[in-house]
């Protein structure tokens, strides 16, 4: 899922519902999108991750239901967000 000026991230959920929904709003948004087992090198509690390519800042996009949310480079992971249950959510 390469594009002229998008970045490809990963979106990790803690249910496999919550990843179907979020897959569909970017899909209404015609944002580039596909859902994908979660890589094993990456941990969740869902089985289901959801990858999507976008140029600009994904802030807007996030909810509360994304777990993690990677920017793959070079075919490897960087964590840029974290919302785990009892703690703050972060940005990194």
């Amino acid at each position: 899922m390469k594009g002229w000026g998008l970045l490809n991230y990963l979106a990790l959920f803690s249910s496999t519902t919550a990843a179907v929904k979020f897959y569909r709003k970017l899909s209404k948004l015609t944002i580039p999108v596909e859902m994908l087992p979660v890589p094993r090198q990456l941990s969740a509690s869902c089985g289901v991750a959801v990858s999507f390519a976008w140029a600009q800042n994904p802030q807007p996009l996030l909810d509360e239901t994304i777990s993690r949310l990677y920017k793959i480079r070079n075919n490897e992971y960087e964590l840029i967000y974290e919302n785990l249950p009892g703690k703050d959510s972060q940005e990194y």
